[in-house]
This record gives C-alpha cells, structure tokens and sequence, in this order.
C-alpha cells in the first residue's frame, strides 16, 4: 500500500506486470529499465538517483535495482528500492546558489578593494610629500599641537601607504587564485600577500 501511495494509484494497480499498470510514467520506465540493463550486465546491484515527476509533485528518489533471476514463466525478475531524497537535493540546490552568491559577492568585494587601494594610492602620496614638504620647511618654527599635528601627518602617510598596498597586494593574489585551486603553505599565501 505505501508504494501504491507513492505512485498515487490503487492497490490492485500496484500488482500489475506492466510499469504503465502501476501508475509508472514513461520516462521513469526508461530510467528504471536503464538500471535493470545495467545491473544484468555488471552483476551487481545499481544505485542511481532521478528526478521521480508524479500527478501532483516531482520528487526525487535513490533507487537501488537487483536482478532476482527469472520467473516461473522465464522473465527476468527484479526488485527496485526507492528513498525519497527530495529534501536532501533541495537542500544541495539551496548550498549551491548560497555558494553561488558567496562567489560573487567575493569577487566584487575583491574587485572593490583592488579598485579602492589602486585609487587611494595617488592621493595619499599627495599627502605625503606635501607633508614631508610642511615638515621640511615649517618642522622647525612650529611648537605644540601644531608640530604634533605635522609629526602624525608624516609618521602616518607611510603607515597608510603600506596598508593600501599589503590591501592591493591581496586583492591581486586573490584574483590570481580565482581558479578555486587550494593555496597551499599558509607561508607560501603570507610571502604572496
């Protein structure tokens, strides 16, 4: 009765010789008849999933066929086992999209930086050398919070050069990686960045 269910016909359908007389559509006829070749041919039971369509849903099932020899009348005699994994695909479809989405949102993210570092680089240099340039000419005439200002000025313009360009530097290897090989040696990824 449950695979009667299953296939949404009567029980007394269920019993029938013909896939068609239990309530069995053409192209899952063919798959499970695909799998009954395949398993008189290699001997051994065969495993194979597919997408199940009925009346009222598609679903998806993993299915194990076995030959069981033949019959009294001399046809082949198998059995099939079915499960329904339909919640299993649709969970691997949702991590593929999610995985899917990750990628891009990486991608852009990476094209972000590289994009941000590149165009901060010409402006922080400006500030730089018009600040080592202050320094050069003022340094020595300004006293207090304005020498402090200029020292933070100068001491801070390379800091943040070297920030943009360890950011740059990553942005680039993370782009050279995009063919999803593993890295490596953490200390190989720490001499590229």
């Amino acid at each position: 009765s449950a695979t009667a269910r299953f296939l949404g016909t009567a029980v007394e359908n269920v019993r029938g010789d013909v896939t068609a007389q239990i309530g069995v559509g053409r192209d899952t006829d063919r798959i499970w008849f695909e799998a009954f070749r395949k398993r008189q041919t290699e001997g051994c039971p065969i495993h194979f999933e597919y997408e199940h369509a009925k009346s009222w849903e598609t679903c998806w099932l993993s299915a194990t066929v076995n030959h069981l020899g033949s019959g009294p009348s001399g046809r082949p005699r198998f059995s099939y086992v079915a499960d329904d994994i339909t919640e299993r695909k649709l969970a691997e479809e949702r991590l593929r999209r999610s995985n899917q989405e990750l990628r891009r949102a990486n991608a852009d993210l990476e094209q972000f930086a590289y994009s941000a570092s590149h165009d901060l680089q010409e402006p922080l240099r400006q500030v730089a050398v018009y600040s080592q340039l202050l320094e050069k000419k003022f340094g020595e005439s300004l006293e207090g919070k304005a020498l402090t200002y200029l020292n933070y000025l100068v001491e801070g313009a390379p800091r943040m050069e070297r920030l943009i360009s360890e950011l740059l530097a990553y942005a680039q290897v993370t782009k050279r990686n995009d063919s999803g090989a593993p890295w490596g040696d953490k200390n190989e990824v720490r001499a590229r960045v």
